[in-house]
């Protein structure tokens, strides 16, 4: 939901990678259910800040299933 985006939020991050970058890593205890479909959200800090970017997942069990980008402005 645009409108709220912590919605049924199962964790975030703003910066604890290296530098001003995000990560979780296994020490955050994020644990995701088998079965489940979960959707990554991306966004940045400032407004209209477009760029490009990269999402690394190391995992033998994720399976990831790419989704079209989508745009938004919530008011």
């Amino acid at each position: 939901d645009p409108a709220n985006p912590l919605t049924n939020v199962v964790a975030w991050d703003d910066d604890d990678g290296t530098g001003n970058w995000s990560a979780f890593t296994a020490a955050d205890g994020v644990q995701l259910q088998p079965g489940q479909t979960y959707y990554l959200v991306l966004s940045t800090f400032s407004p209209g800040v477009t760029g490009t970017f990269t999402i690394d997942f190391t995992s033998a069990t994720v399976h990831v299933v790419p989704v079209g980008l989508q745009s938004f402005a919530a008011e």
